[in-house]
């Protein structure tokens, strides 16, 4: 790549007409986006069969399994039970990659405590115990918008549940986030709740 920095270089095996597209969106949104919680494109390759992105390595997460066994938290419930595939599931996996990006974390995290360790429940509960600032205590920039993240979370909120008659669709959600629908408060998105009293 002519430069020093070490990259991580995602293949794809297979070419279908729809991975193409979904590669060309990749390359375009990713190559397009800085943030500070995101892998950096630094480069992609696209002549015949080839189709790769060379992302920026982070040393501490060379390691990172990202097939589907290795993203559960990312995928939709249904995948694990055997379900059919459907659009609202993009819908999950975007709502808890926003979350992610929102909270500066990953969806699970072992090295927290237990209440914390499952970013998508943490979410939901500080919501539910209206402490929602907690969720970003370290990011004064996104402590200042307190309604546009209660706003943002009840949607991520939505867009978690099991029950897939509940889930918004993408289209829905991102006008729920964009404000131009109002967002209720949503349900617990567990399919079980303890009461302890």
């Amino acid at each position: 790549m002519g430069t020093k920095v070490p990259v991580a270089v995602k293949k794809l095996d297979k070419i279908f007409e729809v991975v193409e597209k979904e590669f060309r969106t990749e390359v375009k949104t990713i190559g397009q986006t800085h943030h500070k919680n995101l892998v950096q494109l630094m480069g992609f390759c696209d002549e015949g069969q080839h189709r790769l992105l060379a992302k920026l390595l982070l040393l501490d997460q060379s390691q990172t399994f990202t097939a589907i066994r290795g993203m559960k938290g990312y995928v939709a419930p249904e995948w694990f039970r055997n379900m059919p595939v459907i659009v609202k599931d993009d819908v999950y996996s975007f709502e808890v990659l926003s979350l992610e990006i929102i909270c500066g974390r990953k969806c699970v995290d072992i090295e927290v405590s237990t209440e914390r360790a499952i970013l998508t429940d943490w979410a939901y509960d500080c919501y539910e115990d209206g402490i929602i600032s907690a969720l970003v205590e370290n990011d004064k920039e996104i402590m200042n918008g307190m309604k546009k993240l209660k706003r943002f979370v009840k949607v991520a909120i939505w867009c978690i549940l099991k029950d897939l008659a509940l889930r918004p669709t993408i289209k829905m959600a991102i006008l729920m986030l964009e404000d131009f629908v109002q967002v209720a408060a949503p349900p617990c998105p567990r399919p079980f709740t303890t009461v302890v009293g």
